[in-house]
C-alpha cells in the first residue's frame, strides 16, 4: 500500500510536505528530461542514447486541489476531475504527491504568466554539457506543444486561464524555496554547482 508513512521516508517529499504550505508559491530549480529526434534509422543525432537533462527555473504553486482550481477558473462548481492520466495519490497525501512506478512525484502548478522556466544548462550523462553538445540539442530536440484538456475546454476554459499541473519527481527536483524555507536536494546540487550556474 502506497502509504504516508513509506512516502515520508523519503527526504524530499518529507521536507516538502512538513515545510511548505498548500497553495504556496514557490521557485522551483529542476531536471527537465530533453526529448530528441534520433535522426533516422541510422540516428544521425550523436546523442541519440545519451541521458540528457535541462537545468530549469520556474516560479510554481504548490499542492492545492485541481478540482477547485478548475472550478474557481471557470466560476463554476461543476467541474469533477478523474483519475489521474498516470501513477496514483499517496495515501494520505492527496493533491500533494504522486507514486509511479516507484518513483515520487510532488504535484506542482504553472503560474499563467509567472511561470515561464529559464534554461540555466544542461548535463549529458550526468556531466556538463560542452558547446558542441549544446548545439546538437538545440538542432535535435523536440519541442512539445502544450494544449488545454478537453475537460477544461468543456468548462470554457482556455490557453489563457487554465489549469497547468506539473508534477516533478523527487529525484529530479534540485532546489525548492518559498514561504521562508530552501530545500536543497544535495546530491543533485552538487552536480548543477560545479556548472557554475547558481541553482
Amino acid at each position: 500500500m502506497n502509504t504516508m508513512n513509506n512516502a515520508m521516508q523519503n527526504t524530499m517529499v518529507n521536507s516538502i510536505v512538513n515545510t511548505i504550505k498548500v497553495g504556496t508559491f514557490v521557485g522551483v530549480t529542476f531536471l527537465s528530461k530533453v526529448k530528441m529526434n534520433l535522426g533516422g534509422r541510422k540516428h544521425l543525432n550523436p546523442l541519440w542514447d545519451a541521458e540528457v537533462f535541462e537545468v530549469v527555473r520556474m516560479g510554481l504553486q504548490y499542492g492545492y486541489s485541481y478540482t477547485n482550481a478548475v472550478n474557481n477558473h471557470a466560476n463554476s462548481e461543476d467541474f469533477k476531475s478523474g483519475k489521474l492520466p498516470w501513477g496514483e495519490w499517496v495515501e494520505g497525501l492527496v493533491n500533494k504527491v504522486i507514486l509511479h512506478k516507484g518513483a515520487y512525484y510532488i504535484r506542482f502548478y504553472e503560474v499563467h504568466n509567472k511561470s515561464v522556466g529559464k534554461s540555466l544548462g544542461y548535463l549529458v550523462n550526468g556531466r556538463e554539457a560542452t558547446a558542441e553538445e549544446i548545439e546538437i540539442i538545440n538542432q535535435w530536440r523536440v519541442v512539445e506543444k502544450r494544449y488545454t484538456p478537453n475537460t477544461q475546454k468543456e468548462m470554457g476554459l482556455t490557453e489563457e486561464d487554465d489549469v497547468r499541473p506539473l508534477p516533478i519527481c523527487v529525484d529530479r527536483l534540485i532546489v525548492v524555496d518559498g514561504g521562508g524555507c530552501t530545500i536543497v536536494n544535495k546530491s543533485i546540487a552538487e552536480v548543477v554547482n560545479k556548472m557554475g550556474v547558481g541553482a
